[in-house]
């Protein structure tokens, strides 16, 4: 469902894109994606049914900290990458550095946690056993870094 309507999701935005840069303000980039993304979580909240009583059967919990340092460390990481020509020293520039080694830093943290502390990882290192599944991550990888590369180039 997903890989059918991600291209529709896509080219849908950027004809939308279009028409509101054309006929709105700027701003309104940002106030539509707002309005879907409340949107969402109201219909998410309203139809999605809830698995609270299957979880407490089942006593599956969420990993927070693993969540919470995974996503700050990736987050660290991409802005450091991605802000490091906006500067004008580039690499050099000392904020870069820091959220670079920090966001490394706390996600070599998380795979401590998430591989010796956890109690239910949300990555449990034993999928990596599963045959051919190395394999599939890099394919997914290089696939995902070939689609950035496309979206790109085709807006120039």
């Amino acid at each position: 469902m997903y890989g059918a309507c991600a291209p529709i999701g896509f080219f849908l935005g950027i004809f939308f894109a279009g028409i509101s840069a054309q006929y709105l303000s700027w701003r309104w980039y940002f106030f539509i994606g707002a309005i879907f993304a409340a949107v969402s979580f109201a219909l998410a909240w309203l139809c999605v049914p809830s698995d609270k009583e299957e979880r407490a059967v089942y006593n599956i919990k969420m990993d927070w900290p693993g969540a919470i340092l995974i996503v700050s460390g990736l987050i660290l990481v991409v802005f450091s990458i991605t802000n490091c020509s906006n500067t004008e020293k580039g690499w050099r520039t000392p904020y870069i550095l820091v959220t670079l080694f920090s966001g490394v830093g706390l996600l070599l943290v998380a795979v401590w946690v998430e591989g010796w502390k956890a109690a239910q990882p949300l990555l449990p290192f034993e999928i990596w056993k599963v045959p051919k599944f190395g394999s599939v991550v890099a394919a997914m990888f290089m696939q995902y870094g070939g689609l950035g590369i496309f979206l790109l180039y085709s807006t120039f």
